[in-house]
């Protein structure tokens, strides 16, 4: 397991422009699962959810959050990119 954080990053910043995001890109492979303490710590709209999500879909990694809204989500289908309601 390895801890990347961004502590003086604005929310206002896309994750994926993020500096960390960027170590996060360069050490992951495909099965990992990129988790997180609470969603919301990541990302705070709905659009950077997605985006993170379609990231972590077309590299392969499950995307996984541990508390807060959508807790104990953990996305198996990190390879499956067919639209899904939920």
């Amino acid at each position: 397991m390895r801890l990347f954080e961004d502590p003086a990053t604005t929310s206002k910043i896309p994750v994926l422009e993020r500096p960390a995001f960027a170590r996060v890109a360069a050490a992951a492979h495909p099965g990992d699962t990129l988790t997180v303490s609470e969603l919301f710590r990541l990302c705070r709209d709905l659009v950077d959810i997605h985006n993170v999500r379609a990231w972590c879909q077309a590299r392969g990694l499950a995307l996984r959050v541990l508390s807060g809204p959508l807790s104990n989500f953990h996305d198996l289908a990190a390879s499956d990119t067919r639209p899904r309601i939920c």
